[in-house]
């Protein structure tokens, strides 16, 4: 007979997290279940006990349910939408001045990166590029931390191309990315500029 699943922890292990030295328990260091902990919890559940926790974790939080609706709908719309919007944030739309913070950005990139095509990944992370030269032309060099997050998601779009057959390569978007990514920034178009030859040297080879 499966074991029942119990939801109610002692109130001070939920506020503090248990803590043991011994291992084989499947805790991480803050009390954070192991991915292999997980597994066996879930094997161990009836059908109807896993959709509560399913139930538990749509409520628990937005991200969640952007996931949950691309993963049991098939709709990604709304998880491309919060890439947008973090695009918004992070570089500036409209009358909104950016923060030139790219964190919410990537976590909602990795986030899409879950249920999106490799093309439909790539064009958001083109998008994103796409964005931050715009701010950088508007408002001049960026910071060093925020240039290299646009170099590496530049790097990390041209890694995905050549996974992709040449008809999905959305090869429009990624010359009007380098056209304008040219004379921003010191030393950065250079960088753009290099790494899309690295890109062009790499699919003449496949």
């Amino acid at each position: 007979m499966r074991r029942r699943c119990r939801w109610h922890w002692p109130s001070r292990w939920i506020r503090t997290g248990w803590r043991s030295g011994r291992s084989g328990h499947g805790w991480a260091a803050e009390g954070v279940l192991t991915l292999a902990r997980l597994k066996q919890h879930l094997h161990g559940l009836e059908a109807a006990e896993l959709g509560e926790v399913i139930v538990q974790l749509f409520g628990a939080s937005s991200d969640n349910k952007r996931l949950l609706t691309a993963l049991l709908e098939g709709d990604a719309t709304s998880l491309r939408a919060q890439v947008n919007r973090e695009i918004g944030k992070a570089f500036g739309a409209g009358s909104r001045l950016p923060t030139l913070k790219t964190a919410g950005l990537r976590a909602a990139l990795r986030q899409y990166a879950r249920v999106a095509s490799p093309e439909a990944l790539m064009h958001a992370e083109l998008d994103a590029v796409a964005a931050g030269i715009r701010c950088m032309a508007e408002s001049g060099d960026l910071e060093e931390s925020v240039s290299r997050s646009l170099e590496r998601l530049w790097a990390q779009a041209l890694k995905r191309g050549l996974g992709l057959p040449e008809d999905e390569v959305p090869w429009t978007q990624l010359e009007s990315v380098r056209h304008r990514s040219q004379g921003s920034g010191w030393g950065f178009s250079d960088e753009i500029e290099a790494a899309y030859q690295d890109f062009l040297a790499a699919w003449a080879g496949r």
